[in-house]
């Protein structure tokens, strides 16, 4: 007689049990439903392993046979296999998180340690389960659980987990970031560090975690990072003691890491070129001369982006175009009231004076605007993340990173890092989004400045006609250069942002936004054609009625009438 049976398991019974326990595991509801209706097997039956039931269903995420088997009354928090787990651990390492979210609604304990001494939390944690992390959460777990050696879940994200989540939804949670284990006193950057995980140190470091924190080895974290040579880890941690001023900065340092120094420096940079080439080509010197200082000008431009922006290049994405776009501006109205006014009819003068001051207040609005930033207190994350797991919601519907259900046709931005109200795109040259709130704004910004560009660009043209058209082609560069460059620049801006209009305009006729558009098939409510283009938006009412709408709706994030969301995907 072997050990299972001297246990109190009938021999005849093995055969139901191992049936039952094959039909969990593959899902097979009919087959175990037959068996527990016959009185072949019981509910809470369990295996040669202590392993029941509800294990294999779980750890398979077979929801039909699990809920049948609740029912039928097998124990939620049956202790079982080679790790003394429950259910409720077999789903969390595997991330079911619809098992997860049934367990816990019908009484299981997030509580219990298997036999290494973990909740299930941690066990999500270390997986990468984010979801599931945010449901245990959500449901009154602390986010700051302890197993048997007084590591948190935020520990062993930084530990074990090369990715953002859930190190970031923990920390959004409320988990403690100076909270230290009970071995080694080593904090959740201690942890990062000894495994080399340089997204969680970049993550960690953005909140108020104590970068100087001694272990029981009374070391910080940069001094396990010198131990291991992890060289961009050493250089993370030592940036980041500046920037809190825990170490003396030097002026070079200061320029490659002071945000806002970056930030003026990068906006500053199409500013100067425009100054430069203007004060040289005005400069009373021989023509060889000038281009010799252009070839100049050339070099160092090549030296500032092989040695600075080189090592900026989030923030020349972030500021470069919007700064382009506002020296371009600053040009025309220099070049308007410096040479081209006086040239005009008063009427003209009037009617472009006007636009003039128009653009760059219709410019700055639409740079500090707020495209339809989707806000929620903690409490409100905490119910939308609950509800979103237990009607199985998740990545069609709700924003893991803001944790919060995706409203129609909104987006999570990356680069502003927030859900936006009917995104339609993240615009460079404005450094900001394009949502709902501000899409009139942007749309009004591109017509405006389209009107403007193309009235100084015109007027250079017939002011280089009347004033160098009698001079050698060599000669004409000479003759009002800043009217020239306005005029060349000009012919660029005003295609760019005529391309912008024409494809926002066909986009309003059409009922689509930009983001629709690109990626049409991704959602499952679009009509996509076999060659993958978009055929027809489902919240196109008419090229007159999506006219009114865009142009007189009160609230424009919110009045599209569409489809219903189902297998809507925003991510």
């Amino acid at each position: 007689m072997t050990e299972w049976e001297t246990e109190g398991h009938e021999p005849h019974n093995m055969a139901n049990i191992m049936q039952a326990r094959g039909a969990a595991q593959l899902g097979e509801y009919n087959a175990i439903k037959g068996l527990l209706d016959a009185g072949l097997v019981q509910a809470g039956a369990t295996d040669p392993d202590d392993c029941s039931l509800l294990h294999w269903a779980a750890i398979n995420n077979r929801l039909d046979v699990a809920r049948l088997l609740i029912e039928r009354g097998a124990p939620v928090n049956a202790i079982g296999g080679v790790l003394s787990s429950t259910p409720l651990h077999w789903a969390s390492r595997h991330g079911h998180h619809s098992i997860v979210a049934l367990l816990i609604q019908n009484g299981a304990d997030p509580e219990i340690k298997d036999g290494e001494g973990f909740m299930p939390i941690h066990i999500a944690t270390q997986f990468a389960s984010a979801p599931v992390v945010a449901y245990l959460i959500a449901s009154g777990q602390s986010p700051n659980a302890l197993d048997s050696t007084k590591m948190t879940p935020l520990m062993w994200a930084a530990f074990k987990v090369q990715g953002p989540n859930p190190l970031n939804m923990l920390i959004q949670l409320g988990a403690d970031v100076n909270m230290v284990d009970s071995n080694f006193h080593d904090t959740a950057l201690h942890w990062a560090v000894i495994s080399g995980n340089t997204i969680a140190v970049r993550e960690l470091l953005k909140t108020g975690i104590d970068i100087d924190a001694v272990n029981r080895q009374n070391e910080t974290a940069l001094d396990i990072a010198k131990q291991q040579n992890r060289n961009v880890i050493i250089n993370m941690l030592e940036v980041a003691r500046r920037k809190r001023k825990q170490t003396p900065i030097s002026f070079k340092q200061k320029l490659y890491e002071d945000e806002v120094i970056k930030k003026r420096i990068i906006m500053l940079i199409p500013a100067v070129i425009f100054t430069t080439m203007l004060l040289t080509f005005y400069a009373n010197t021989d023509l060889r001369l000038k281009i010799f200082l252009f070839v100049i000008y050339f070099i160092c431009g090549i030296f500032v982006k092989t040695t600075y922006l080189k090592y900026n290049r989030r923030e020349c994405i972030d500021y470069l175009p919007m700064s382009m776009a506002f020296s371009t501006i600053m040009l025309y109205i220099f070049t308007w009231f410096t040479f081209l006014n006086v040239t005009m009819p008063w009427h003209t003068q009037i009617f472009v004076l006007f636009i003039v001051f128009l653009v760059p207040y219709l410019f700055l609005k639409s740079v500090f605007s707020d495209p339809g930033i989707v806000k929620s207190t903690d409490a409100e994350k905490m119910k939308a993340t609950k509800e979103a797991i237990e009607e199985n919601l998740l990545g069609q519907h709700f924003c893991v990173t803001c944790l919060m259900k995706k409203l129609p046709r909104s987006k999570h931005c990356r680069m502003c890092e927030h859900c936006i109200l009917r995104f339609d795109h993240h615009c460079p040259w404005i450094g900001n989004c394009v949502g709902g709130k501000n899409h009139r704004l942007f749309v009004a910004m591109l017509f405006v400045t389209f009107i403007g560009s193309a009235i100084v660009t015109l007027s250079c043209i017939f002011y280089m006609r009347s004033e160098c058209s009698e001079l050698e082609f060599h000669q004409v560069i000479g003759c009002e250069p800043a009217v020239l460059m306005t005029a060349t620049i000009g012919v660029l801006s005003t295609g760019v942002v005529f391309s912008l209009l024409a494809i926002q305009i066909y986009q309003i006729a059409s009922g689509f936004t930009t983001n629709e558009r690109l990626n049409a098939q991704r959602y499952g409510y679009m009509t996509v054609k076999e060659d993958n283009i978009v055929n027809k938006s489902p919240y196109d009412n008419g090229f007159t009625e999506n006219f009114r709408i865009f142009l007189m709706a009160k609230h424009l994030d919110f009045v599209d009438s569409g489809p219903s969301q189902e297998g809507y995907i925003n991510v």
